[in-house]
Formats: structure tokens, sequence, C-alpha cells
């Protein structure tokens, strides 16, 4: 399969997940500019529903689903294992994953098993003398890195919200096998094993998929404040935010209690609007934090600055 191209799509609770189109979308653009097909690969317990059918329409030539029971819910170990032998069967030029909060944890283990390097949170793909090229943000979003991948095949997480899916008049393949997944105990899934995933609230979206993230910091003093970012959630989604406001677990609202999100990693999609420092201390008469970074910028203390400015180290010569 010279130059094809496999999709690594994502499911829960038996549902492909949003995300997998934008994935399979980002793989057809490989696809094309490699000359090859695409193949969406999907692992589960059993069929998948939630539009899995329908992938031919968003690029896939052919929809794989690799069956186990272990597979119900993700097996870090027993999925990776899976997809490394897949890939190494079908001789793909590269392997696209979705760089959400699964597939930062599953891209390196299947990169780690191929033996080859990972490009992740990727914004662009392309093709370049033969060699896939990428592109994704460096220092919190302030530069973008062009990189050429010149292994084989060329592993890829792209960062969710970007790669917009189009669809195609075109039905693909499916195909279903049972996946023989040997050792690693667990029944096949391995050491580690997921218990529980814990879903959104009704009415809530993943904040991973949601268009508009409404998150609040240490501004807020506590969990109570959050009723703050409730009420904005509301307007947003009854203005016609197109609904993509999302709820976070314990603090009330959205992306985050705390800066970089739930699960650590800074946000910082097109997608994606902040809010930072909603409150000030009026005991402090301002912002504490701000005056503490200036002070630390000035340098107070130091042994080469007098009340507050700089000392003149010129010497005359």
């Amino acid at each position: 399969m010279s130059g094809g191209v496999l999709a690594v799509l994502e499911q829960r609770d038996g549902a492909l997940r949003k995300v997998s189109h934008e994935v399979v979308t980002g793989a057809r653009r490989l696809g094309d500019a490699l000359g090859g097909t695409v193949d969406a690969l999907v692992l589960a317990a059993g069929a998948v529903g939630g539009g899995a059918d329908q992938l031919g329409a968003f690029g896939a030539d052919k929809v794989i689903t690799l069956t186990h029971a272990a597979f119900a819910r993700y097996a870090p170990e027993g999925y990776s294992r899976a997809i490394a032998e897949h890939v190494r069967a079908g001789g793909y030029r590269a392997v696209v994953f979705a760089a959400s909060a699964t597939g930062k944890d599953l891209a390196p283990r299947v990169a780690a098993r191929l033996g080859v390097p990972l490009a992740q949170d990727v914004t662009d793909v392309g093709v370049e003398s033969g060699a896939v090229t990428v592109v994704r943000p460096v220092y919190a979003g302030k530069a973008l890195l062009k990189l050429k991948l010149a292994a084989s095949p060329a592993l890829v997480s792209l960062r969710p919200n970007v790669f917009t899916p189009v669809q195609r008049p075109k039905a693909g393949v499916a195909e279903s096998a049972a996946a023989a997944v040997p050792g690693g105990g667990g029944g096949g899934g391995g050491r580690v094993t997921v218990r529980e995933i814990k879903a959104a609230q009704a009415g809530a979206l993943d904040v991973a998929e949601a268009p508009i993230v409404v998150s609040g910091g240490r501004g807020l003093k506590e969990p109570a404040n959050f009723k703050i970012l409730e009420e904005l959630a509301g307007r947003v989604r009854g203005g016609g935010g197109g609904g993509g406001v999302a709820r976070g677990g314990g603090c009330g609202v959205a992306a985050a209690c705390r800066p970089g999100g739930p699960d650590g990693q800074d946000r910082q999609s097109h997608a994606l609007h902040r809010r930072r420092h909603l409150g000030r201390d009026p005991a402090l008469g301002g912002d504490a934090h701000g005056e503490s970074h200036r002070r630390d910028q000035q340098g107070q203390g130091r042994a080469d600055l007098q009340g507050g400015r700089l000392r003149n180290r010129r010497r005359s010569v």
C-alpha cells in the first residue's frame, strides 16, 4: 500500500467521536498529496455507530473496525499493540491521530512501538519532495514551526477544531475483523485498565469539541463564584453562539478551574476564547499578581539596582 495513509479514529460508548471526522479530513489531504488511499481505523468491542458508516463521505476509501472484548473502553497497551501491527502489515506512509486527551496518550505509544518520531498538535499538513511536512505552534502559539518528517511511516496528531471536516460525494468500503492481541494480561487490554470515563453533564459539550470555551482562573477566588461563568455560558449558548459552550466537572463551567484546562494542556485553537484575570482583590488595591510580577521584572533588592532604577554601569575608556 505504497503512499497509503491510516487515520486512527476515536469512539466512546460505541459511538464515533466528532474529532474523528477531522482526522479523516487531514488524512485525506495527505493521501491526495502522496497519491495514495486513506484507510480509517477504529477499535471497539463491536459495531460502531455515530456516523461511522458515513466516513467515506469525509474521504475514507476503507473503514476498518478491529474488534476485541477489551476495546469497549480505551485500552492503552491493547490499542497501541493492535495499531502498530496493523501499520506494519499495511505498509502505510503516514498515520494520523487526533491530539485529544486519548490521542496524546496513544500516539506516543504507537510511535515507540514503531520506532519512529511523532509530530504532535499539528495545525497543517503537506508533502514536499515526497516527504510529509507539518506545521505546529510553539512558544505558546507565538510562532509556527515547520517540520519535515523523514521517517516512514510519518506519525502526526492533529489539533482538534482546526481541520474542518469536508464531505465528498464518495462511499467508502467497510470491513470488520477480530483483533488478536496476545499477551499483556487483562484479557488482551494490557496492564493498564481504564475503569471509567466520566461523561459531560446532560446538554453539555466535551471541552475538546466545543467551538467556544468559557473558562475562569484564580481571579474568581473560589468555586462558588463560578456561577458568574455559568450565567455567561448560558447567554452565549442562547445568543446564537452555536451551542458550543462547554462545561467542565467540579468547578461548574468550562475549560478549567485553573489555567491550562482540566488535563493541564494549554488549549489555544482559533476557536477558543479565554477570559483571564476576571477578578481583582480590593484589599490589595488592584491585581496582586500583576504587582508582584512588575516587582520581579524591576529586580527589587538586586545589587545592581538602586532605588528601583538601573545603575549607570558605563565606564570611561
